[in-house]
């Protein structure tokens, strides 16, 4: 399973090879993308269970991720929907 969500992220990095896609449409993608992530670094730190020490510090990080991860999907997408910037 962890590998099918490791591939996940790749799909959209391929998608240019097969199809022209504009800016636009892009940032969707990308942003989604940023958010799958989350869920992956997540399920990794469930992983450190078995040590206390160690599943408070991966969790911490993954935490720490997953804000940043939110955060800028949270600020940019809406920035970019308002103001139209990107229009390639």
């Amino acid at each position: 399973m962890l590998e099918k969500l490791g591939c996940y992220p790749v799909f959209h990095v391929l998608i240019p090879c097969f199809v022209v896609l504009s800016v636009r449409v892009a940032i969707p993608i990308i942003m989604g993308a940023n958010i799958g992530t989350s869920v992956t670094n997540t399920i990794v730190s469930l992983g450190q269970s078995g040590d206390r020490n160690q599943f408070r510090r991966a969790f911490g990080g993954a935490t720490v991720h997953d804000m940043f991860n939110w955060l800028s999907v949270v600020i940019l997408l809406p920035l970019e929907l308002i103001s139209g910037r990107a229009k390639y």
